[in-house]
């Protein structure tokens, strides 16, 4: 009989990650015995990726670079989001690291909305002393 470890970081098979509370704690189990670079760290890292983080930053609206910006951000966050204790005892595990992309996402359209307003206000003629 093999261990939930066993069948997940079988070397013949990559996993497939389920959204369910249960399939993501195996997940996690499975890459703290095997790391982040065994199957099914890769499995769960483009999982969360493909299935989480990009379709959140499209329904929030972002587009092009600022997308790209937006996901590379909320997929970090969220990475370092699962080596917490905490999520393991979260309720609902797939939520917290939903609201964490979620965060993350809309951190980037602010911080890329503060950088326009600040060029904009940099270029004015009385932010620099002239006026009209």
């Amino acid at each position: 009989m093999t261990t939930k470890i066993e069948r997940l970081t079988g070397e013949t098979r990559v996993p497939a990650i389920t959204r369910g509370r249960q399939g993501l704690l195996d997940a996690l189990t499975a890459v703290d015995a095997e790391g982040w670079n065994s199957r099914v760290g890769t499995a769960l890292l483009q999982y969360i990726r493909t299935q989480l983080v990009r379709p959140l930053a499209i329904d929030l609206g972002v587009r092009g670079a600022a997308a790209s910006q937006a996901e590379a951000t909320a997929w970090e966050a969220v990475w370092v989001a699962m080596t917490k204790p905490s999520l393991r005892s979260a309720g609902s595990p797939w939520g917290v690291l939903w609201q964490v992309a979620r965060r993350a996402v809309l951190g980037e359209v602010v911080a890329r909305s503060s950088r326009r307003t600040s060029a904009a206000h940099a270029r004015s003629p009385l932010q620099c002393g002239k006026e009209s």
